[in-house]
């Protein structure tokens, strides 16, 4: 089975296990596939056409990239799952979609708090409401989280616009400047279609920095996350980040790195001594922007309301 150069390129980026399978252990009765630019598969059925018509359009047939995955899982007799077509679906509109590279942007500072806010998202309709995790997440209210603007030189935030017109985002993910061991991170990927979470972990990859190995929330998770290296590499380590400013009222949700130290001012993804009076978690659930007190699990809510007036 004959593959275009094109093709194959974008089947490296995919790097996905069931679909290598897949191409590797179908017959040849489907040949010169490719993809056009509408995103759909294309290829000779060479039982009605000679091979000489191998790159030639018009003899080639379209088809839907999950319809094409059922027909060489059929052929090959290796099943495909529902889950698996669309997690090769996402990481194949995210490749083919390269083009929104231009739309993504690191900002820090004000500018932090200026995208958090829910009314920034596209496709909102209210706080917590609209397509996607992007609308659904609780810190969209854009409140108790100064903690950002004050530490800028340690976070940053990966924003992709939803179009040229820059006015709203589609996605977004904190970018940590992490101080031990010293590597960026990239935390839990906000979006609004799911595709574009390959999109932001392939632009990490591109720039070296570490990612998170799954996206789910840690509360539907088991608490549990690996940390993947720029080369695919997952892993499991301790993270430090030092704040110049650590102590507020009301503080950001915070996915990954979620345990401060109030002796020593430094956030880590774990608790690095049994004196839990030091700690606070920075997990509050629905927005509400408090923290909890490790010694004793109290729950500290915040001064500020964060729906107050909205």
């Amino acid at each position: 089975m004959i593959l275009s150069e094109k093709l194959n390129e974008v089947i490296k980026k995919i790097n996905d296990e069931k679909l290598d399978l897949l191409l590797k252990s179908v017959n040849d009765q489907y040949d010169f596939i490719s993809y056009n630019a509408n995103g759909l598969i294309t290829f000779l059925d060479i039982r009605n056409y000679g091979k000489e018509y191998a790159w030639i359009d018009k003899a080639k047939t379209e088809i839907k990239l999950g319809r094409f995955l059922l027909k060489i899982s059929e052929l090959s007799k290796i099943e495909i799952s529902n889950h698996e077509i669309e997690i090769i679906g996402n990481k194949f509109k995210s490749i083919f979609d390269e083009t929104k590279y231009l739309l993504l942007e690191e900002v820090s500072g004000s500018d932090i708090i200026k995208w958090y806010h829910y009314t920034k998202y596209s496709q909102n309709r209210g706080i917590m409401r609209g397509s996607g995790t992007l609308n659904s997440s609780c810190s969209g209210h854009a409140k108790n989280i100064n903690m950002y603007e004050d530490n800028k030189d340690k976070v940053k935030l990966i924003i992709l616009y939803e179009n040229s017109s820059k006015e709203k985002i589609s996605g977004r993910a904190l970018l940590w400047n992490i101080d031990e061991p010293s590597i960026k991170y990239m935390d839990r990927i906000y979006t609004v279609n799911d595709s574009d979470v390959y999109l932001f972990q392939n632009y990490a990859k591109e720039k070296g920095y570490h990612y998170r190995s799954h996206n789910i929330a840690l509360c539907n998770s088991g608490n549990k996350f690996e940390i993947v290296s720029p080369d695919e590499i997952k892993s499991d380590f301790t993270m430090k980040v030092n704040l110049s400013k650590f102590d507020y009222k009301g503080y950001p949700y915070i996915d990954s790195i979620k345990y401060l130290n109030m002796k020593e001012g430094y956030l880590s993804n774990k608790v690095l001594n049994e004196n839990l009076s030091e700690w606070r978690e920075l997990a509050m659930y629905g927005g509400r922007g408090g923290y909890i007190e490790l010694n004793g699990r109290r729950e500290i809510k915040p001064e500020i309301d964060p729906y107050e007036g909205l």
